[in-house]
């Protein structure tokens, strides 16, 4: 769920090919972009960063909709505070802005693995 539609298709497409994923949802963050999400019931959500700075509740009650939901945030700055905030909501992943399309195929097959995942430089 990135603001910017070009990067959310791209992110579909590169997601689709590398990884083979037969489904992919994308919205941009909208009032109707949660009940999206808990409507199609997915495993793994990649975030964008945006999101949860407008709407700080919206990790707590997602995954209070969706307990088994996997969330990847993109595009955090490497500040310490914004990944101890993130962990403690339940992320799953944290992808910095500078990764390139392969740390973060990379990243999603890991979080689909069961594993977290903090990219670093």
């Amino acid at each position: 769920m990135a603001v910017n539609r070009l990067l959310r298709e791209a992110i579909t497409r590169l997601l689709r090919k590398k990884l083979g994923i037969s489904t992919v949802v994308k919205c941009g963050y909208t009032d109707t972009a949660v009940h999206q999400i808990v409507e199609s019931r997915c495993e793994i959500l990649l975030l964008d960063n945006t999101a949860i700075s407008s709407n700080p509740d919206l990790i707590d009650g997602l995954l209070l909709a969706i307990p088994e939901l996997r969330v990847v945030l993109i595009g955090l700055d490497e500040k310490e505070e914004d990944f101890l905030n993130t962990v403690r909501s339940g992320v799953f992943g944290y992808i910095l802005r500078q990764a390139s399309a392969m740390d973060l195929v990379n990243a999603m097959r890991a979080v689909a693995r069961g594993e977290a995942v903090c990219h670093s430089n």
